[in-house]
């Protein structure tokens, strides 16, 4: 999966309650495996997202990036990092 291009332009084609709704019902027909490791995916993806550096982001990410950073701290707290395997 080199190229995500598109993954990413689906985000400009639905509204997020559509995109949301589409993606929620299509995750829940897929393996639970890959149910898990989509969640796992999220995860790492909002630790990631937190640790970004202010020259990385700009005023239209501020929030994100701030409420990634509040949920990598709930997760750590909470010991969340890990999922583990079934």
């Amino acid at each position: 999966m080199d190229n995500l291009d598109d993954f990413f332009d689906i985000f400009n084609t639905f509204s997020v309650n559509e995109l949301a709704g589409k993606f929620f019902g299509e995750l829940l027909n897929q393996h639970r495996t890959v149910q898990q490791n989509f969640w796992r995916v999220v995860f790492s993806t909002i630790n990631k997202y937190a640790e970004l550096k202010p020259y990385q982001y700009d005023d239209r990410n501020k929030g994100s990036h701030e409420t990634c950073k509040k949920i990598a701290d709930f997760m750590r707290e909470k010991d969340l990092n890990y999922l583990p395997m079934i």
